[in-house]
């Protein structure tokens, strides 16, 4: 393959071509990133400078991926499963990571409930009690959005959540590909059809949105905390709030290239997929074999649940006086019992179901990792 030095943007001499085999790319107008398609390589169109990636694993490398995962499940190592092909897909990411502040104000009203015993008897009155808090939340952070705007991949989001919570070092992808590390056939990148301004305003928003959902978390928190009196604070309303979001200094990077491995196996007469993330060969998402047992386990917990709400519909008709209320609350719980005994059956009729992470461990939502980032290193005055 041939290779071109300079930046890594694409050269345009006339027309665009790929700074790495001198074809021509056929370029959208507002194309980020063209994935040439003669040799596979990303070439940054704007906003690029170096392109950096979180390491390209070879067939090999996936495939011993894939062999420790078989090794550590003992639902799959049962089905002696044996790698077919591999993928390595590299997705567009941009990272962003800094500081944020809040100084917020909110006021309200506490209800209390306070009991006391009257004549031998124990009576529970409600009190209205106004709260009116204010201060100053400061939280680091850190955050990842895709580069494409239709990942059109499985596991994005469990790739995403790995990689803020396990941020691999990231290498030149130039350097990696004259270490001989690419392969096309194997290796395929995606192009990125969001621009580093874009992408940093969608951080702003993305990064504020959540910062407010903390705050006002911390604002019931300490309006709670602001009762002194007798009895327990039982609700929090919020009648006025202030809960503006300064960003203090925010670095974005990107876009990085992060490698998602691919790896199709044999168990049984059947295909399945697994999905690793390529720099530290994480258990991310991976389709498993049903088997006889789970088949048994999941009809049987179908048919438990269908019979215990359905046994429970009389006296839920009872509990509610009879009558409508009664003949409602008893169908609703039929409706559930049939309702959670077919989505049981269901799935153990499928012929694989679905894993996330590692035989021991779980991979947060994007989401979720992504809110409890802003809770690091946090400062409440």
């Amino acid at each position: 393959m041939a290779q071109a030095g300079g930046s890594a943007e694409a050269r345009v001499v006339g027309e665009l071509r790929c700074r790495y085999c001198g074809a021509p790319l056929p370029a959208a107008p507002d194309a980020v990133v063209v994935v040439c398609p003669y040799c596979g390589m990303p070439n940054w169109l704007r906003g690029g400078g170096e392109v950096l990636a979180a390491g390209l694993p070879g067939e090999e490398e996936a495939e011993e991926m894939f062999r420790r995962l078989a090794e550590r499940d003992p639902d799959l190592r049962q089905f002696s499963p044996e790698p077919a092909r591999v993928e390595v897909v590299l997705l567009p990411f941009y990272h962003a990571s800094g500081r944020l502040s809040s100084r917020y104000e909110a006021s309200g009203f506490l209800t209390v409930e306070v009991t006391r015993t009257r004549d031998g008897r124990t009576v529970t009155e409600t009190r209205m009690v106004p709260f009116h808090v204010s201060g100053t939340y400061r939280a680091g952070f850190h955050a990842l959005l895709s580069a494409r705007r239709s990942p059109a991949e499985d596991a994005v989001d469990e790739l995403a959540s790995h990689f803020l919570e396990s941020p691999p070092g990231l290498r030149p992808l130039e350097e990696l590909v004259r270490g001989g590390r690419w392969r096309r056939g194997v290796h395929q990148a995606l192009a990125a059809d969001v621009g580093p301004v874009e992408a940093r305003k969608w951080f702003v928003d993305d990064v504020c949105d959540r910062a407010r959902e903390r705050v006002r978390a911390v604002i019931r928190e300490r309006a709670r905390e602001s009762y002194i009196g007798p009895g327990v604070v039982v609700s929090v309303n919020v009648t006025e709030e202030t809960v503006p979001c300064t960003i203090e200094e925010m670095e974005t990077r990107g876009p990085i290239l992060l490698p998602l491995v691919k790896v199709y196996y044999v168990a049984g007469d059947k295909l399945y997929r697994a999905f690793f993330a390529g720099w530290d060969g994480a258990p991310l998402v991976r389709e498993e074999p049903m088997t006889e047992t789970q088949r048994s386990i999941l009809s049987a917990l179908g048919g438990a649940a269908a019979g215990l709400l359905g046994a429970a519909s009389p006296a839920a008709y009872a509990a509610a006086g009879g009558g409508w209320p009664g003949a409602a609350a008893g169908l609703v719980l039929l409706a559930v019992g049939a309702a959670a005994g077919y989505a049981l059956a269901k799935a153990a009729m499928q012929p694989a179901r679905i894993e996330r992470g590692g035989p021991h461990r779980w991979v947060a939502s994007i989401d979720e990792t992504v809110e409890r980032a802003l809770g690091l290193d946090t400062e409440k005055d």
